[in-house]
């Protein structure tokens, strides 16, 4: 009996998302109107619609005036109430900021701008989705608040949001409006990192732009000294003013740092398992990020040739997060 409801309720969610995807489309700033904004009773409203059918039916049958007048005039406080809530949630406006890319094992935070814009105080707002709900109070009008909602861990990837949730009892708590909103902005995942030891290839035979070598001298300005004149050291480093001093030929001696450099092949890392592979692979790119070595990643039909920088870690992770969904990326992107 529990499977047939879960599927039922899977069933339900898939054609109410279609159906969303349709009539609210994703967007990363939205105001709320009449397209988008559903408002029904609350239990406590409900409550209060049966109490007015129950006296008008009272006051009918036994010709009361008195309690016709109380139907009537709850009728009155129902529909006033429904007219300011829909008019109180329709004054504000939702705008999603990016997504900062984040790992497999940490919540990914959804960061959002609430703005009212026209003289409504007060009132509460719920954001919910994936299981994680935020409440914050407007106290003043016209004010614009930022606010973060924690969204659970998810895997490697770039996703697509889950329909936020946006609701508010304004009004006595009569009617709930609310909203299902989606940002166009893309969740990336990247893969956790896993400790191993780290393999550098000096040189990837598919690639012909490879680095030769497995290590390279990188020259710095720091002069350290000044000492005699080998037959390997360069020409531009010789010192011209003590050899026309009569000292003999000199050379400028500066510090080098020795970096290794090659490649990571994510091939040395599979072993039956890619995920855990593309984990192991995540770690040592961090790491030799860190200790600013120039590398290259071959990941099979994508390979990053050699460098070091920021830029080149952000690289090598996105294309690590997304490792066997582009064809599913394109696809969704047709759908869409």
């Amino acid at each position: 009996m529990k499977d047939i409801l879960q599927s039922f309720r899977r069933n339900w969610l898939t054609r109410r998302n279609h159906w969303l995807d349709k009539r609210i489309p994703a967007q990363n700033k939205s105001r709320f109107n009449l397209t988008n904004t559903f408002i029904l009773p609350s239990s406590f409203g409900w409550a209060m619609v049966a109490i007015v059918l129950f006296l008008f039916i009272l006051g009918t049958n036994y010709q009361n005036n008195i309690v016709l007048s109380m139907s009537y005039f709850f009728s009155a406080l129902l529909l006033l109430s429904l007219f300011h809530s829909y008019q109180y949630f329709t004054q504000h406006e939702l705008s999603f900021s990016p997504f900062e890319p984040e790992f497999e094992n940490r919540d990914i935070t959804l960061k959002c701008q609430l703005l009212s814009t026209q003289q409504y105080p007060a009132g509460e707002f719920l954001l919910s989705s994936m299981g994680r709900q935020l409440q914050y109070s407007l106290e003043k009008e016209y004010e614009s608040t930022h606010l973060s909602l924690n969204l659970p861990p998810m895997t490697r990837g770039l996703h697509m949001c889950a329909r936020i949730k946006v609701e508010c009892y304004f009004g006595f708590g009569l009617f709930r409006c609310w909203s299902y909103l989606q940002p166009q902005h893309r969740i990336l995942v990247y893969p956790i990192a896993i400790k191993a030891p780290i393999k550098l290839h000096p040189s990837n035979k598919n690639n012909e732009n490879t680095l030769a070598q497995t290590t390279i001298k990188l020259q710095s300005d720091n002069l350290q000294g000044i000492r005699n004149f080998v037959a390997t050291d360069p020409i531009h480093h010789v010192s011209w003013k003590h050899m026309a001093k009569g000292q003999g030929m000199l050379t400028k001696d500066f510090s080098e740092n020795a970096g290794i450099s090659g490649w990571l092949k994510l091939s040395d890392y599979i072993q039956g398992d890619l995920e855990n592979g593309l984990r192991i692979m995540s770690y040592q790119i961090q790491h030799l990020s860190q200790e600013q070595v120039v590398f290259g990643v071959d990941l099979g039909a994508t390979k990053i040739l050699p460098q070091t920088g920021y830029a080149h870690l952000q690289n090598c992770l996105f294309q690590l997060a997304t490792f066997g969904q582009a064809h599913q990326m394109d696809r969704r992107q047709n759908d869409a």
